[in-house]
């Protein structure tokens, strides 16, 4: 065996390596939209920046789709009872309509920071049109006209009129006319100041929302710049929590691979280590790979399968007929300790993922194919 035998050694088992943590990936993937994990991640964001239930909702607030999608009204905030929670920002009705979109029973996995913080602050300091909306239905008929007019046009004159055509014993709230007319008339940041005051002390993010209040001034954009600062930030952490997470089933599942398959490192090794034959075609399949994409390369197990390396299983010993064959079930304590052996090198290697796996091929085959490594043939010779 010389170093051109070796290195064909290394490229056949970063092959094996590679198909199989890309195998690992996605299983995890589809296990992980099944189950909607990300969606997990993103709500349990929510809840720990702005406090709710003690269980983030299992269900979607989108309405089940028939042809275009609904988007769900979300209940009236009104300014003053500190409805800012995870769920007030899942219901807010554009984060509600994303999840109509995704589809019945299914939950938003990503969440833009602008949307979160237009979310935050249309749920302190909700606009007049909001408001507005929320009373439509208790309009008196005589005051319809000033009430279309003043929600085209949210401004000091058109209100005076509505409440001037307003009679004495109209249904609506004083509190909710007292709110239209300071989301017209009053200071937005102030307003903003107030809601965050507001809230009650057991809420997690009174004390962070003053913080930034106080550090904004009278900056509603600055105020805004650090709502979506404090969102990013709770991303990221996240982010790490949930590649942790997501790193501990693809372990298991590079275990569950790595014995379903028989990819025994031990028995691989071996096996290309005394066929030249096999290190060329290992040769070929990394020559091929290389200037592909990960997404091109096929790492497929019926590729593994066309290079003749002992992965799977074959039928058992029958009788007096002792095998070789690495893929048979051992015999003997001594066979099976190899066996666990190989099996446990693989499942290390199968940790680091594809990606890695993917690189270290293309480096190999950069080596065998710039350094002036010949490949083999059959009868071991050199061409």
């Amino acid at each position: 065996m010389n170093w051109s035998g070796a290195l064909n050694v290394a490229i056949g088992l970063t092959l094996v390596y590679l198909a199989f943590s890309v195998a690992a990936s996605r299983i995890n993937e589809f296990v992980a939209s099944q189950l909607q994990w990300r969606a997990d991640g993103l709500e349990r964001a929510l809840y720990t920046m702005l406090g709710g239930p003690e269980a983030s909702p299992s269900t979607s607030v989108a309405v089940a789709l028939d042809g275009e999608p609904v988007v769900p009204a979300a209940p009236p905030q009104q300014q003053g009872l500190a409805r800012l929670s995870a769920q007030a920002v899942k219901n807010y009705p554009a984060i509600a309509a994303m999840e109509s979109v995704v589809g019945k029973n299914r939950r938003i996995s990503y969440l833009p920071s602008r949307a979160f913080s237009a979310a935050v602050l249309d749920i302190l300091v909700p606009p007049a049109v909001v408001v507005l909306d929320s009373i439509a239905d208790q309009v008196p008929p005589q005051a319809e006209h000033a009430f279309a007019e003043l929600r085209s046009h949210p401004d000091t004159a058109h209100f005076d009129q509505f409440t001037h055509d307003l009679p004495a014993d109209n249904e609506i709230d004083k509190k909710t006319l007292r709110q239209i007319e300071v989301a017209i008339k009053g200071d937005p940041v102030e307003q903003l100041q107030a809601a965050i005051k507001a809230l009650p002390a057991t809420n997690p993010a009174r004390r962070t929302l003053l913080r930034m209040a106080t550090d904004a001034g009278e900056s509603r954009d600055a105020f805004r710049a650090k709502l979506e600062h404090w969102y990013d930030d709770e991303m990221s952490r996240i982010t790490g929590w949930y590649k942790r997470y997501v790193q501990r089933w693809i372990i298991a599942f590079g275990v569950a691979l790595t014995i379903l398959f028989n990819v025994d490192t031990l028995s691989i090794t071996d096996a290309l280590w005394r066929s030249p034959v096999e290190q060329a075609a290992v040769a070929q399949a990394a020559t091929t790979a290389t200037g592909k994409t990960l997404d091109q390369v096929d790492t497929s197990v019926a590729a593994i399968n066309s290079l003749a390396l002992p992965v799977g299983w074959a039928p058992p010993h029958e009788g007096n007929d002792i095998s070789n064959d690495p893929r048979r079930v051992p015999l003997g304590m001594g066979p099976w300790l190899l066996k666990l052996l190989g099996w446990l090198i693989t499942a290390a290697a199968l940790t680091f993922g594809a990606p890695f796996w993917f690189d270290v091929l293309g480096k190999l085959a950069r080596v065998r194919n710039t350094g002036g490594v010949a490949s083999t043939t059959e009868d071991g010779k050199r061409t």
